[in-house]
């Protein structure tokens, strides 16, 4: 990137923060209800403890901004698998864009610190002068205090939900729910009118033994999720754009406003959804006494009771921290005397475990490690050993 543009991005995010200063948010929702209004200021809530602000680079917001892109571009490419079949591809995708004023509300809700176990995950208000209907996605993860999860996890995660949907889903959103299953999450990622998006994060004391609590949220402006309403409109990709025009990079999604190309200008250091997508093929991890196993990922969407529902949710690349064996390279004999299993996936060349079953570890002798060696050449499934 060179120093004009850099220049030029500094005085721009100036103008946001100088905005979002001058705004009157205690005017903009009923009874002051507004996130910046409740909250004005910066920094940890009452209820923080050991509270840590995980600030986004500009290289990290742009790979959120990246990766929501690469998964709109897929899908609009009408190659997503739902629950019946492949989705009907779309006609008015249209790319996102960070906003610094949604990052800003999303972080301040964010630092207020909000237990797993809060009836209301989501703040009451949250729209800008810009956007009057604002749309957020909300996750946690319980971690060990220093550990951060990826957040492109959590996005995926949200892609995930695409298994649930059909095509009756498309034409009219009636539900955060398909059945007993969330969609909502996946739902305003691929928003076709939403064009703005910003996140932010924060690693806290969970009050749950000695685990941390991180929560990532992400603002979507204009909101998705909006009852009667498509989530996009079938067709052939950029058929109902508003000027018509595909994007030069991602060919399935609308031209931006005043761009023509809507990748990062600097030097993309992140694989894209499909180098995600076409790395995560199933594997079996062991994972072996000593390692840091973590992560219960719990999905926060809306306010509907989660009691007849699993607390702790199935979520890929759930291990993110303990010392895992590249794909490439010969794994180790590593003979210990118990281990668990858990589904994983290969992810960047490394093995990333889902979540781990919570029943008793189960001896494993070196006769029986020498087997499913032998399997995984057999069979060209790849185990993973910490």
């Amino acid at each position: 990137m060179t120093k004009l543009n850099k220049m030029f991005r500094f005085i721009m995010l100036l103008r946001i923060v100088y905005s979002v200063v001058a705004v009157d948010y205690c005017s903009l929702c009923d009874n002051g209800s507004h996130t910046l209004c409740l909250y004005p200021k910066d920094g940890p809530g009452p209820n923080c403890l050991e509270y840590k602000k995980v600030s986004l680079s500009s290289d990290e917001k742009q790979y959120i901004v990246d990766l929501h892109n690469d998964i709109r571009n897929f899908v609009a490419s009408g190659e997503t698998k739902g629950k019946l079949g492949v989705l009907p591809p779309a006609a008015n995708m249209m790319p996102l864009e960070w906003d610094e004023e949604l990052a800003i509300i999303a972080q301040r809700w964010v630092d207020q610190c909000i237990p797993l176990n809060a009836s209301r995950q989501h703040d009451l208000c949250r729209q800008t002068s810009r956007y009057k209907y604002v749309g957020q996605n909300v996750a946690s993860s319980l971690v060990n205090k220093d550990e951060v999860t990826e957040f492109d996890i959590f996005i995926l995660k949200w892609h995930q939900a695409a298994e649930n949907v059909i095509p009756s889903d498309i034409k009219s959103f009636e539900g955060l729910y398909r059945g007993r299953k969330v969609i909502g999450h996946y739902s305003q990622m691929i928003w076709a009118n939403s064009r703005a998006i910003g996140c932010g994060i924060a690693i806290y004391k969970a009050k749950l033994g000695d685990f941390y609590q991180e929560k990532f949220i992400c603002n979507y402006g204009p909101g998705g999720n909006v009852a009667g309403q498509p989530i996009y409109i079938k067709g052939k990709p950029c058929s109902k754009c508003p000027n018509h025009k595909c994007d030069s990079s991602l060919n399935n999604l609308c031209q931006s406003a005043g761009l023509s190309n809507v990748r990062s200008v600097g030097n993309q250091t992140h694989p894209n959804f499909n180098e995600i997508k076409n790395n995560f093929d199933d594997t079996t991890c062991i994972i072996f006494p000593g390692g840091s196993i973590s992560h219960g990922c719990k999905d926060m969407l809306g306010n509907r009771s989660l009691s007849k529902e699993p607390t702790i949710w199935k979520m890929s690349s759930e291990v993110t921290t303990i010392k895992r064996t590249n794909q490439t390279k010969k794994p180790e004999n590593k003979f210990k005397s118990k281990h668990k299993r858990a589904l994983g996936k290969w992810y960047q060349g490394e093995c990333r475990c889902d979540l781990l079953y919570r029943s008793k570890s189960i001896s494993l002798s070196p006769f029986v490690y020498l087997i499913l060696l032998c399997l995984n050449i057999v069979l060209r499934s790849k185990y993973c050993p910490m």
